[in-house]
């Protein structure tokens, strides 16, 4: 399970970066990255596990970092300047 952790962790992490700086690449594919993001940012129960410390029990969750870069790819989409229409300058 920690290896599709990781795998999934460094795919958002490109995905961030895309949205950064090659928005241009992003757009055209806009709707389905959303629907994925969504779909990412939801809570997995089976991601997360107690942990028992002397008389107390702590709950971990291992899907943290993924639905936090998720939510941080959203919040940089929301952000994406508009397209402008002036293609060229004569």
């Amino acid at each position: 399970m920690a290896h599709h952790l990781s795998g999934c962790s460094q795919t958002l992490s490109s995905s961030k970066f895309c949205c950064t700086k090659k928005a241009h690449l992003i757009r055209r594919h806009l709707v389905a990255l959303l629907s994925n993001l969504c779909k990412e940012s939801v809570i997995d129960p089976g991601l997360i596990r107690a942990i028992q410390m002397a008389l107390w029990t702590h709950k971990v969750d291992d899907g943290l970092e993924a639905r936090g870069t998720a939510y941080e790819i959203m919040y940089t989409l929301v952000r994406l300047p508009e397209p402008s229409n002036a293609c060229c300058f004569s």
